[in-house]
């Protein structure tokens, strides 16, 4: 059972294995699985600039100051501290909606950037293979009527990642061809 959406974060505690999920409608069942994307080990290290870390000593400077540098000084400290709250408020947009890949009832949920995820459905997809660049891993979606791959990056840390995916999806569709 999964812990929350992969849409939308919604916490599904206490919902039965096979549902919708009541703010998104998104349908999961007890085989959902979500592979988030490599996200930061910190978010405050992740937000951590220049001006962070001289904080403290441009506040302690405050006290030597010259009346002359103090306004200087004051508007320097806020302006840095403007910045690492939006380099923190980016972060956490990042860390919370970040890219992720989820199998589910449907097909594939993909959300690679922005808040809307994308909903490939199980009959649309012809295969997916592998894709190793520079020790990176990603997952290309080759997929019925488009021309074009869907290359799912950023998401899978370690090549075991996107083979276990991979085969998932495999198992899922030859589920879901049987089936119908």
């Amino acid at each position: 059972m999964i812990e929350s959406c992969p849409s939308c974060n919604y916490a599904l505690a206490g919902l039965p294995d096979t549902h919708a999920c009541p703010e998104c409608g998104i349908e999961y069942d007890a085989e959902t699985c979500v592979w988030p994307a490599v996200r930061p080990r910190s978010i405050l290290l992740a937000s951590l600039d220049l001006s962070s870390v001289l904080f403290p000593a441009m506040l302690a400077s405050l006290s030597i100051a010259t009346p002359f540098l103090r306004p200087f000084l004051v508007a320097v400290l806020v302006l840095s501290f403007g910045v690492g709250g939006w380099q923190f408020a980016l972060a956490w947009r990042t860390y919370r909606l970040g890219p992720l890949v989820a199998i589910v009832r449907r097909g594939l949920l993909i959300r690679m950037a922005g808040p809307t995820p994308q909903l490939i459905e199980w009959d649309r997809i012809l295969r997916a293979d592998v894709v190793s660049v520079l020790r990176r891993s990603s997952v290309e979606l080759r997929l019925h009527g488009s021309p074009f791959h869907q290359n799912v990056s950023g998401v899978f840390r370690t090549r075991a990642d996107a083979d276990a995916f991979v085969a998932a999806i495999e198992s899922r569709r030859r589920r879901e061809q049987a089936g119908s």
